[in-house]
């Protein structure tokens, strides 16, 4: 597990979370799997971002966090996993809620105009 699929070696972090992971066991139940590759792919970012960027380490280290909770509090209980689901799909910056671009009509519809 030194190597990561892009033949490059894993960062410090996301070594330590991919060993957590290996330590909570079977992760194809529910929503577990899905929460264990956002967890991967925060800790490759943490490893990635510039040490002099905090906000970016600060923002990212605590979505890791608050994934990994999530991810050894999810049971098969269907009530929590649809809380889960329900928390992880409102994301938000700081307190102000962030809007999907489908619920604003004036939203920039990209470089294709459609």
């Amino acid at each position: 597990m030194a190597e990561s699929t892009e033949d490059k070696p894993y960062g410090p972090i996301e070594m330590q979370v991919r060993r957590d992971l290996d330590r909570m066991g079977k992760l194809d139940v529910g929503v577990r799997g899905s929460l264990a590759a956002i967890a991967t792919r925060l800790a490759r970012a943490l490893d990635s971002t510039q040490d002099d960027d905090l906000t970016r380490v600060s923002q990212v280290s605590l979505q890791l966090r608050q994934t990994l909770v999530s991810l050894s509090d999810v049971s098969n209980d269907p009530e929590l996993i649809r809380q889960l689901l329900s928390r992880l799909s409102t994301p938000t910056d700081g307190d102000a809620e962030v809007r999907d671009a489908e619920d604003d009509e004036s939203a920039d519809v990209g470089a294709t105009g459609s």
